[in-house]
């Protein structure tokens, strides 16, 4: 099956480099400093005798998969947990929680931050009170509040929808961690205060939420009257026996000494930084160990039973692992909370989970009562899923598939999908539109009547066919993807297994100025005649000074208009500048740093106002035959590419304080 690679934007980083070198470099020269159902999947053979049998066996196998990728991908530690059959089947942890103390990872003793998988707490916690009665799943959110979130559509968001991430909110990454403690807020005044924008009718689009999921864990707060860390230590924690678990953020003084340091690989070095604070607590602060995690997770495959001990009803956690919310049936779908992966044939279900240091995936096969916990804490993506794809491929691996049968006549229509689709997990009112620039998928045909696809962050692409209207299968592999129509029948959205692209990473097609190459484009040629600006009016200058003697001296109004447009391109050269700060600096926007943002946004401001004023000068300049005929096309041409500039900067939302 493919691999999974480092998911992101790594892919365009070359194009604006650039761009942002060629301002850089300028800058410097100015010297300026800056119900339970099966996945529905195409037919495949199962091995005869899947599964593990042997710890010892399958320690040696990981021995031989994960030092690798540490090694490889500069990751300080490491610590997978494996349960089969209601028991702890291998736990074992690899490098260091403390790379400058030599202290090893301990599956037993040292805390990883799991990120999102933590949602599944919070999910556990809402099925429990609907459980007792308390929750309705098809409840107007709203009755649970003392806020309101708005009624922008006619349908009320759900428990149902905020499970299956389809509420319609936007995403505003923005603020949503904390460097220190003093940056939290309480539950209830960070979401009161953050509503996102609803941008879909609820149950319509999956657009990945943490808002959402924080939400989730304040009704728990408030139905269950007590503080949600409280709840889930009480409700949770304690009756699994995860001793050296919490939602506490830092972990309390008992289990501090037994946190894991978060690192980033930089100088050929591991650098420790900080804790990372979660203002969404409910969407992801859990700190944990392996052998407590493996605990969950048993209790989960035991349909909520660990030992004498019960976190659900059998029902119950049978519904909560029933699938809940799907584009289509044979694609992968969302349970109440777990997420629905295809892995060679076999139904997974789980969540990965990220922190800025810290990477994980919790991966449950409810058919064969296996789990497995991989978590590392390092910066970067993937290697958790790549563990898992090998794990999968070597325990419970597919024998064969059979090709795919692609529909006689679709080679006549494979234009009509072709285009660049962008991930509906974005801020459509915010700055954090931008994003969307570099969270885009390619589809562009192939030969003989075949689809490339190529996600952004993935270095392989996937060729498939159509075997059905709408719905596409990969040749090699088990890839799969459907188009659904708008109201007029032309292609809208595009929903696939392929990773990134999970239940919950829907793409929408999206029009050619919207595009990556476009945009890109267009800064490259406006930065391009901005430079030129800063190179020639220092010439010019110079040589007018001398002119002067021979030559009436420019209008003054003429001399304005030339050093307005300086101070023009000095402040877009910045502003390009700090728009890269914003799209490579995801932690920073996320722990709700403001300095950069503070300062684009009043520059832009500037830039719109001295657009206006330039432009007018351009008329005047024309009217009044000022300077020479070139003189006049080159202060036009600058004038152009400023208002080429707005355009950009007020499409993506980045006119003034629009982050937050």
């Amino acid at each position: 099956m493919k691999k999974f690679t480092q998911r992101g934007i790594c892919w365009t980083r070359n194009s604006l480099i650039a761009v942002f070198t060629i301002t850089l470099t300028v800058f410097s020269a100015l010297g300026f400093s800056i119900a339970e159902a099966q996945v529905d999947i195409k037919p495949v053979q199962l091995s005869a005798n899947p599964g593990l049998t042997d710890p010892e066996e399958v320690e040696a196998f990981l021995d031989t998969v994960i030092p690798k990728e540490l090694s490889d991908r500069h990751v300080a530690g490491a610590v997978v947990a494996i349960v089969k059959d209601g028991a702890l089947f291998l736990a074992k942890g690899y490098g260091y929680a403390d790379v400058e103390g030599q202290i090893p990872v301990d599956p037993d003793n040292t805390l990883f931050r799991v990120g999102s998988i933590g949602k599944l707490f919070t999910w556990t916690a809402v099925m429990q009170l609907v459980e007792q009665g308390k929750l309705d799943l098809d409840a107007d959110v709203n009755q649970y509040l003392d806020f309101t979130i708005p009624d922008t559509f006619p349908e009320p968001i759900t428990l149902k929808h905020l499970m299956t991430h389809t509420p319609g909110f936007e995403d505003n990454a923005f603020g949503f961690a904390s460097t220190t403690p003093e940056g939290m807020e309480p539950i209830g005044e960070w979401l009161a205060n953050n509503i996102p924008a609803r941008v879909w009718p609820a149950g319509e689009v999956p657009a990945y939420s943490n808002y959402g999921a924080t939400l989730a864990g304040y009704i728990v707060e408030r139905v269950s009257g007590m503080p949600y860390e409280d709840y889930i230590e009480q409700h949770i924690l304690a009756p699994l026996g995860m001793t050296k678990s919490t939602p506490r953020q830092p972990p309390p003084a008992a289990l501090e000494a037994d946190m894991a340091l978060g690192y980033e690989y930089q100088d050929n070095a591991f650098q420790p930084q900080g804790f990372e604070y979660m203002t969404i607590v409910p969407a992801g602060s859990i700190s944990s160990t392996a052998t407590d995690m493996a605990r969950f997770m048993i209790a989960h495959l035991q349909h909520g039973r660990y030992g004498e001990a019960r976190i659900l009803g059998e029902d119950t956690a049978r519904q909560m692992h029933s699938r809940l919310w799907t584009a289509d049936e044979r694609l992968n779908g969302m349970a109440h909370g777990f997420m629905e992966f295809s892995q060679n044939g076999y139904r997974v279900i789980g969540h990965p989970g990220d922190t800025g240091l810290f990477h994980s995936i919790m991966a449950l096969l409810p058919e064969q009562n296996v789990g497995l916990l991989f978590s590392y804490n390092s910066a970067g993506y993937g290697i958790g899923t790549t563990v898992l794809e090998a794990f999968m491929d070597e325990y419970y691996p597919p024998t064969g598939t059979e090709s795919p049968a692609p529909l006689a006549d679709s080679a006549e229509r494979i234009n009509r999908f072709t285009g660049t689709y962008q991930f509906t997990r974005l801020a459509y009112t915010k700055g954090g539109k931008l994003k969307g620039l570099f969270s885009t998928a390619s589809v562009q045909p192939g030969s003989d009547g075949e689809l490339v696809i190529t996600i952004a962050g993935n270095t392989d692409s996937q060729r498939l066919v159509e075997v059905a209207p709408l719905y596409f299968e990969e040749i090699e592999g088990d890839g799969r993807l459907v188009f659904h129509e708008d109201d007029d029948g032309d292609i809208a959205y595009l929903y696939s297994n392929i990773p990134p692209m999970q239940p919950v990473f829907g793409a929408k097609k999206v029009a050619w100025y919207e595009t990556l190459s476009f945009n890109i484009g267009l800064l490259a040629v406006c930065a391009v005649l901005f430079i030129l600006v800063l190179l020639v009016e220092p010439v010019r200058l110079v040589v007018g000074w001398f002119r002067r003697r021979t030559r009436p001296s420019q209008p003054a109004l003429a001399r304005l208009a030339r050093g307005l447009m300086v101070a023009l391109a000095v402040l877009s050269l910045a502003t390009v500048f700090g728009l890269y700060m914003q799209v490579f600096d995801g932690w920073g926007l996320a722990s709700g740093q403001r300095g950069i943002l503070t300062a684009t946004g009043g520059m832009s401001i500037l830039i719109v106002a001295l657009t206006i004023a330039v432009v007018f000068l351009a008329s005047l300049a024309w009217r009044r035959s000022w300077w020479g005929v070139g003189g006049r096309i080159y202060y036009t041409l600058v004038s152009l590419a400023s208002v080429a500039f707005v355009w950009f900067l007020a499409f993506w939302n980045q006119i003034g304080w629009q982050w937050w």
